[in-house]
């Protein structure tokens, strides 16, 4: 696959799924589904590589960890561009037209030590994602967005440890 060009991450209502697009370089386009149950385990290992390095991972107090993670996290998303409208005329569709549903999720290493997020459906092909810390905050940020919009109650706070906390204005029942 050639370079990635564009990331584009969404909630789509009506399938009550998450549509991960990406653009290349050569203009092919690939697109994929992520369910909430996917969701989760993506979540889960984005915040892992997320704290995992060095800068991070130094400091003992986990409020500490979160605090320099938020300010790394920060720091990538002020040189993104999520203001540049995604591209959606590809010349190419290797995978087809239909989104593919993802299914496994592995993370490895590359050559140069970056993140490789190696992500699935049950047979078939898919994506890996060489993810350097700036492009991994931005899909996280993006990954983020979507998923407050879909409202699945799946834990994934870039800002601390602290999960996404319930609507407080929402009537609770208690016994």
């Amino acid at each position: 696959m050639a370079r990635i060009n564009q990331i584009h991450i969404r909630y789509v209502a009506p399938e009550d799924r998450i549509m991960l697009r990406l653009n290349t370089e050569d203009a092919s386009e690939f697109r994929f589904w992520i369910t909430r149950r996917y969701a989760k385990l993506l979540a889960a290992n984005l915040l892992q590589l997320l704290r995992s390095p060095t800068e991070v991972r130094e400091h003992q107090q986990a409020e500490v960890q979160d605090a320099v993670m938020s300010f790394k996290h920060e720091a990538a998303l002020s040189n993104a561009d999520f203001a540049k409208v995604f591209k959606g005329q590809p010349k190419s569709m290797p995978l087809g037209p239909d989104p593919v549903l993802l299914s496994k999720l592995t993370v490895k290493k590359t050559a140069e030590g970056n993140p490789l997020l190696c992500m699935y459906p049950a047979q078939g092909q898919g994506v890996d994602l060489a993810l350097q810390q700036p492009l991994l905050h931005s899909v996280s940020k993006l990954f983020a967005d979507a998923l407050q919009s879909a409202d699945w109650g799946v834990e994934f706070s870039l800002q601390g440890r602290q999960a996404i906390q319930p609507d407080t204005e929402k009537p609770m029942l208690l016994n």
